[in-house]
């Protein structure tokens, strides 16, 4: 048997699996997977949702998307053109590229004026010559003005307490 651990930025998930192995012992491999982050801003604010293209090639579009909304993009750029009619009408005139001439593969998302209805998943996808692929996924969290977020990661707790878990030694 085999002991699978996959770590989002915000999860734990143990899965067993069982597969043949040359010697009878079980294993554990961890994967630390860091595509999906959660931000937290204040409503009425701006906020910048990061996204980089995932090598150096020539950026030929960029699609921001909510996949909570089944029509329009938050964002969509094609071949040099911010393509405006294929847009969600809730984000007209409020969301921009932080980089639009996109150095070193900055495709960040710039949300202005952030309201409740924007809470929820962004994904970002770079297209380039031969790649399709998802950038970056971001939980956006969208609190009231004057409301105090407090957030510690799990495992950065775990480690300023001095903790161990028992799941395959970590």
């Amino acid at each position: 048997a085999a002991c699978y651990i996959f770590r989002s930025c915000d999860s734990v998930a143990v899965h067993n699996v069982h597969m043949p192995v040359l010697n009878a012992r079980s294993f554990c491999l961890w994967v630390h997977l860091c595509l999906m982050d959660t931000f937290y801003t204040k409503l009425g604010q701006t906020a910048i949702l990061p996204c980089k293209a995932p090598n150096n090639k020539t950026i030929k579009g960029v699609e921001w998307k909510r996949p909570d909304q089944s029509q329009g993009y938050v964002l969509l750029y094609r071949d040099g053109k911010f393509l405006s009619e294929f847009q969600h009408p809730s984000y007209e005139n409020r969301v921009d590229l932080q980089d639009k001439e996109m150095k070193d593969g900055d495709v960040s998302l710039v949300l202005k004026d952030v309201t409740m209805e924007d809470r929820g998943r962004y994904e970002c996808r770079v297209l380039q010559k031969g790649e399709n692929k998802p950038a970056s996924i971001i939980d956006l969290e969208v609190h009231p003005s004057g409301e105090f977020v407090f957030r510690v990661q799990f495992v950065s707790l775990m480690k300023l307490l001095g903790l161990r878990s028992d799941v395959c030694g970590l």
